[in-house]
Order: C-alpha cells, then sequence, then structure tokens
C-alpha cells in the first residue's frame, strides 16, 4: 500500500514524488510500505535566497519562488497587487510562500497533476461536481461558530522607508588573520534594532570601512594596505572574506557595511470590530501582520473585506464517500463544488479545502475519501476562501 504521514502536504501523483522511502515489511513478508510526497514537501525542505527587488508584482514574486525552488510547472492567477520591496533571505520555500499568500489572501496550492497553482482572492470559478446525502456517508461534521468566527480583526500594514546611507553592520571585536591566511564571515545588516535588507551596499573601502594592524590595540604596524576585503552581497546580509596578503599576523581592529537600510519604522494598525457578533459570540481576535502589507489603502481594503466575512458564522462542512470512485477521484483542491443535504439545512456551493483518502484495505478496493469543505464567500459575482492557507490534502494506505 501507499503510506503517507498525515502531515504532509497534498496529493499523490506519479509525477510529483521526492525523495521517496521504501520500507520492507518483516521476515518473510512480501510486501513494503511506500512514503511519497510531491512538490509541497519539497518546498518545505528547500532553503531560498532572492536579491531585493522594488514595485513587484504578487504574481511575479510567487513565479520567481517557486522557480528558485526548481519549481517550473506552474499556473498563477495574474494579480493587481503589487509589493514595494521584496525578497528572500535563506527561507524556507514554503514559509515564503504561505507569507505572499497572507499579504494577498490569495490560495497556494499542489494540483493533482503536480503543477503549482495560485488563485486570486476574488477568482471567479464554476462547480465541477455536486454532492448530495443520496452519494455521502451519514457521519458529516460541521465545525462549530466558535471555531471559525473572528469579530475583532487587526491588520497591520508596514510601509517601507529607503533611509540615507549609514552603517548596516560593524564587527564588535577584533580577530586575528594570520599571515597569508583569510577569514570568512558573514554580516547581517540591522537597523533600529533588528534585521533589514538594504540597497546600495558599498564595497569596503580601506580605511574607510577596515583597519588591520599588528596588534590589537590598533598600534604597532598598520597593515591595512596589505589586506583586502571581498564581499558578496545578498538582501539582508553580506559575505565578507578578509586575507591578510602581508608577512606578518595581523588583527581586524575595524570593519563595517554602509549602506541604504529599508525599514518599516512605523507600522499602521486598523481595526475592524462586530459587536453584533462580539454580543453573540463573545471577542474572538484575529490579526494579519505581513511584512508584505506595505500600502495603508490596501490594507483598509483587505480590513473592510475581513469584517465582511469573518463575524458571522459559516458552515464548513466535513463530509465522506465510500466507494464511489465518479465523487472521489474527480476533484481537486479549490474546487468548487455544490452540496446538499436539506436535514442538515444545506443547499450552496462550497470550495474542497481538504482532502483525505484511506484505503480500507490492502487492495485499495474500499476506499473512503473525507472531503473537508469551506464556504463560497461571494462580493459582487466574486469569490474569496477563509481561511486562506497553503492548500493540504493527504493520503495514506491500510
Amino acid at each position: 500500500g501507499l503510506s503517507v504521514p498525515h502531515n504532509h502536504r497534498r496529493g499523490i501523483t506519479g509525477k510529483t514524488f521526492v525523495n521517496p522511502d521504501i520500507r520492507p515489511g518483516g521476515a518473510g513478508n512480501q510486501e513494503v510500505v511506500i512514503t511519497a510526497v510531491d512538490a509541497m514537501e519539497d518546498l518545505k525542505n528547500r532553503k531560498v535566497t532572492i536579491a531585493l527587488q522594488s514595485s513587484i508584482t504578487v504574481k511575479d514574486a510567487i513565479e520567481d519562488l517557486l522557480e528558485a525552488a526548481g519549481i517550473n510547472n506552474h499556473a498563477i492567477d495574474n494579480f493587481s497587487d503589487t509589493i514595494g520591496y521584496w525578497w528572500v533571505d535563506q527561507q524556507s520555500a514554503s514559509e515564503a510562500m504561505q507569507e505572499l499568500v497572507d499579504a494577498s489572501l490569495s490560495t497556494f496550492f499542489i494540483a493533482a497533476n503536480g503543477t503549482a497553482k495560485c488563485y486570486t482572492r476574488n477568482r471567479i470559478a464554476g462547480s465541477v461536481l455536486s454532492l448530495d446525502d443520496s452519494v455521502l456517508l451519514k457521519d458529516m461534521q460541521l465545525r462549530q461558530p466558535w471555531e471559525v468566527i473572528k469579530n475583532n480583526i487587526d491588520v497591520i500594514i508596514n510601509p517601507r522607508i529607503v533611509n540615507e546611507t549609514g552603517t548596516l553592520w560593524q564587527m564588535q571585536d577584533k580577530p586575528m588573520v594570520p599571515a597569508g591566511g583569510s577569514l570568512e564571515i558573514w554580516a547581517d545588516y540591522r537597523a533600529l534594532g533588528q534585521s533589514v535588507p538594504a540597497m546600495n551596499v558599498i564595497d569596503p573601502a580601506a580605511t574607510t570601512d577596515y583597519t588591520m594592524n599588528t596588534l590589537q590595540n590598533g598600534t604597532g604596524t598598520n597593515l591595512t594596505a596589505s589586506f583586502s576585503v571581498a564581499i558578496t552581497k545578498y538582501s539582508q546580509s553580506s559575505k565578507l572574506v578578509v586575507t591578510n596578503g602581508s608577512a606578518s599576523d595581523g588583527y581586524v581592529t575595524s570593519l563595517k557595511i554602509r549602506g541604504d537600510a529599508i525599514t518599516a519604522p512605523d507600522p499602521v494598525r486598523l481595526n475592524r470590530q462586530d459587536a453584533a457578533s462580539q454580543a453573540v459570540y463573545k471577542v474572538k481576535s484575529f490579526v494579519l501582520n505581513s511584512k508584505w502589507l506595505q500600502e495603508t489603502l490596501i490594507g483598509v481594503d483587505i480590513a473592510d473585506l475581513l469584517k465582511i466575512l469573518l463575524p458571522n458564522p459559516r458552515k464548513y462542512p466535513i463530509v465522506r464517500v465510500q466507494n464511489r470512485p465518479e465523487f472521489q477521484y474527480s476533484m481537486d483542491l479549490f474546487d468548487r463544488i455544490g452540496l446538499r443535504i436539506p436535514s442538515k439545512m444545506i443547499d450552496d456551493a462550497f470550495v474542497v479545502g481538504k482532502i483525505e483518502i484511506e484505503w480500507l484495505t490492502p487492495t485499495g478496493l474500499d476506499v473512503i475519501t473525507t472531503i473537508h469543505l469551506e464556504p463560497v464567500i461571494s462580493l459582487s459575482e466574486n469569490f474569496w476562501v477563509f481561511p486562506a492557507d497553503v492548500g493540504v490534502s493527504t493520503y495514506f494506505g491500510a
């Protein structure tokens, strides 16, 4: 049988397996357990660095991120959202993707055919399937209102500014570099007491940005002219290689990096509350704080949208289908489907938020599919699905 741990991302397809694991059974057992994951797991394990970019669209950022992670098979909706300054610095590709999804209230997932997809929050889709109680097992579940209601909403906008040229990093000790030797170090840019990106980073200049001497206190022979500092620049840091070209051991008595820090010194907080919802369900808080949300007017639109969508109870059904392949295998994540269950007063459209497929027998002839559904939210004939989260489905076998 096939076995995938419950917390692995997205479904099983022959084209997207990475890092498979095969485990033989016990002595005399002519079976193996195959564990397979797809590109979502690859995104989780891949560290990515992307140079600082300005005025980039969300679509371009997502495509750059995927391609940096080695995923070229993608279909990304067009986004009108633009990010003032965007970068990735030695970060998990899946974490970087989640940050873009949060800032744009979009939906990212790996489709069953292996294509990486991202839907905008206002995507219009037609239903691909209809389900009713003649098809479903009887043990339908509904999430409770207090699990999904949010009626005290904070949206944090982080407008970024480019600062005048200043010190981004400065060495605080005075290491010794042997004659003819070198020292490699990494310098993280900082401003306002926090890690920041920077632009127009200046190549270190002798005497201005670094000095070297034979004695640690800065006296003795000045070796600065015999030293060199090579720099490799990244968005939030630089790699420095200090080389001692003299015939004497020397100390790095000063070393710094200068450039234009890009900071967010004054975040803007927007608060939206629904008193009627709070009276019934008490205060349920939600905070959206994204470093890629950098324009106040976009934040206002998002805060107003969240106030419309989150304070009121909506149905999140969890339904199951057994041995009906025409229904079990004809849907994908975030497809729109119709659901009609009169006994639960449900007759509406939903989107598929999660799919679980369980083999009850080793042959796969008896299979249960569990479908987690989310409401379709219609706003001027558009819809958006909350929570905006990376798509998940799992498959596990007997």
